[in-house]
């Protein structure tokens, strides 16, 4: 088997996200959730997040907010302006890689939130078996207590 990074097979993050966007099974089985109304570039104010669903189960907006390589302060501060904007109530972020100091925020955020909102932290990368084409494959490294608990 044969790892890459993301941005091997994807030039920009854009592109990225419309694979996410054609695949969203595939991320709403990592985090349990399974989404639908999907929208990509979703204005909030003067910014755009990069993809906006709706929980099927519970109705509740989810913002999707992805990256290449480590995760930066950048990211995580759009991620909080997103949420509030939208009034999200679960949160994925995706990164290659995450700093430690980035897990310890999602989980202090996890732990000091109300019970119905939740952030997630995903790491990504390619992988491909012999000559196939490359799958992405997500670790899940952050997800809320409630989860954790079910």
């Amino acid at each position: 088997m044969k790892t890459l990074s993301i941005n091997n097979v994807f030039s920009r993050e854009e592109e990225f996200s419309d694979w996410l966007v054609e695949n969203i099974e595939v991320l709403g089985e990592k985090i349990g959730i399974e989404l639908e109304d999907i929208k990509r570039e979703y204005q909030i104010g003067n910014y755009f997040v990069d993809i906006l669903a709706r929980d099927t189960n519970s109705g509740a907006r989810v913002i999707i907010e992805n990256q290449f390589g480590k995760t930066n302060h950048d990211h995580l501060g759009k991620i909080l302006t997103y949420a509030s904007g939208a009034n999200a109530k679960i949160m994925v972020w995706i990164a290659e890689k995450f700093s430690d100091e980035h897990k310890q925020a999602l989980n202090w955020l996890n732990e000091n939130t109300r019970q119905d909102i939740g952030f997630f932290g995903l790491e990504v990368k390619a992988v491909r078996i012999g000559s196939s084409p490359y799958a992405m494959d997500f670790d899940v490294v952050v997800m809320p207590n409630q989860w954790q608990k079910n």
